[in-house]
């Protein structure tokens, strides 16, 4: 897991997700996640990231720069590997 890597660049990880806030303790529980997620069941945050589809949430990686600045999103559903490589490369270079 990269986690590690992103927390030496400096970085902080959070999941966004639809989902309410126990099941989003119960995946985290589950999968021993190293991160926190936020609820997003309102689509706020998806909507001002604009993330989100038509019939559902999208998969999509953002890198946000200290002051707010987006650094980089990716959007593909498939690709997550190169997510987290093009992810902790944009950290790096922040």
């Amino acid at each position: 897991m990269a986690y590690p890597e992103f927390v030496q660049a400096g970085a902080e990880v959070m999941g966004v997700s639809p989902d309410s806030v126990s099941t989003l303790e119960r995946y985290a529980r589950e999968k021993e996640t190293p991160f926190g997620f936020v609820s997003d069941v309102d689509r706020q945050i998806a909507k001002a990231y604009q993330t989100g589809k038509a019939s559902r949430q999208a998969r999509v990686t953002v890198v946000i720069a200290k002051g707010g600045q987006i650094a980089t999103t990716m959007h593909h559903e498939f690709l997550i590997p190169k997510h987290v490589a093009t992810a902790l490369e944009t950290v790096r270079g922040l």
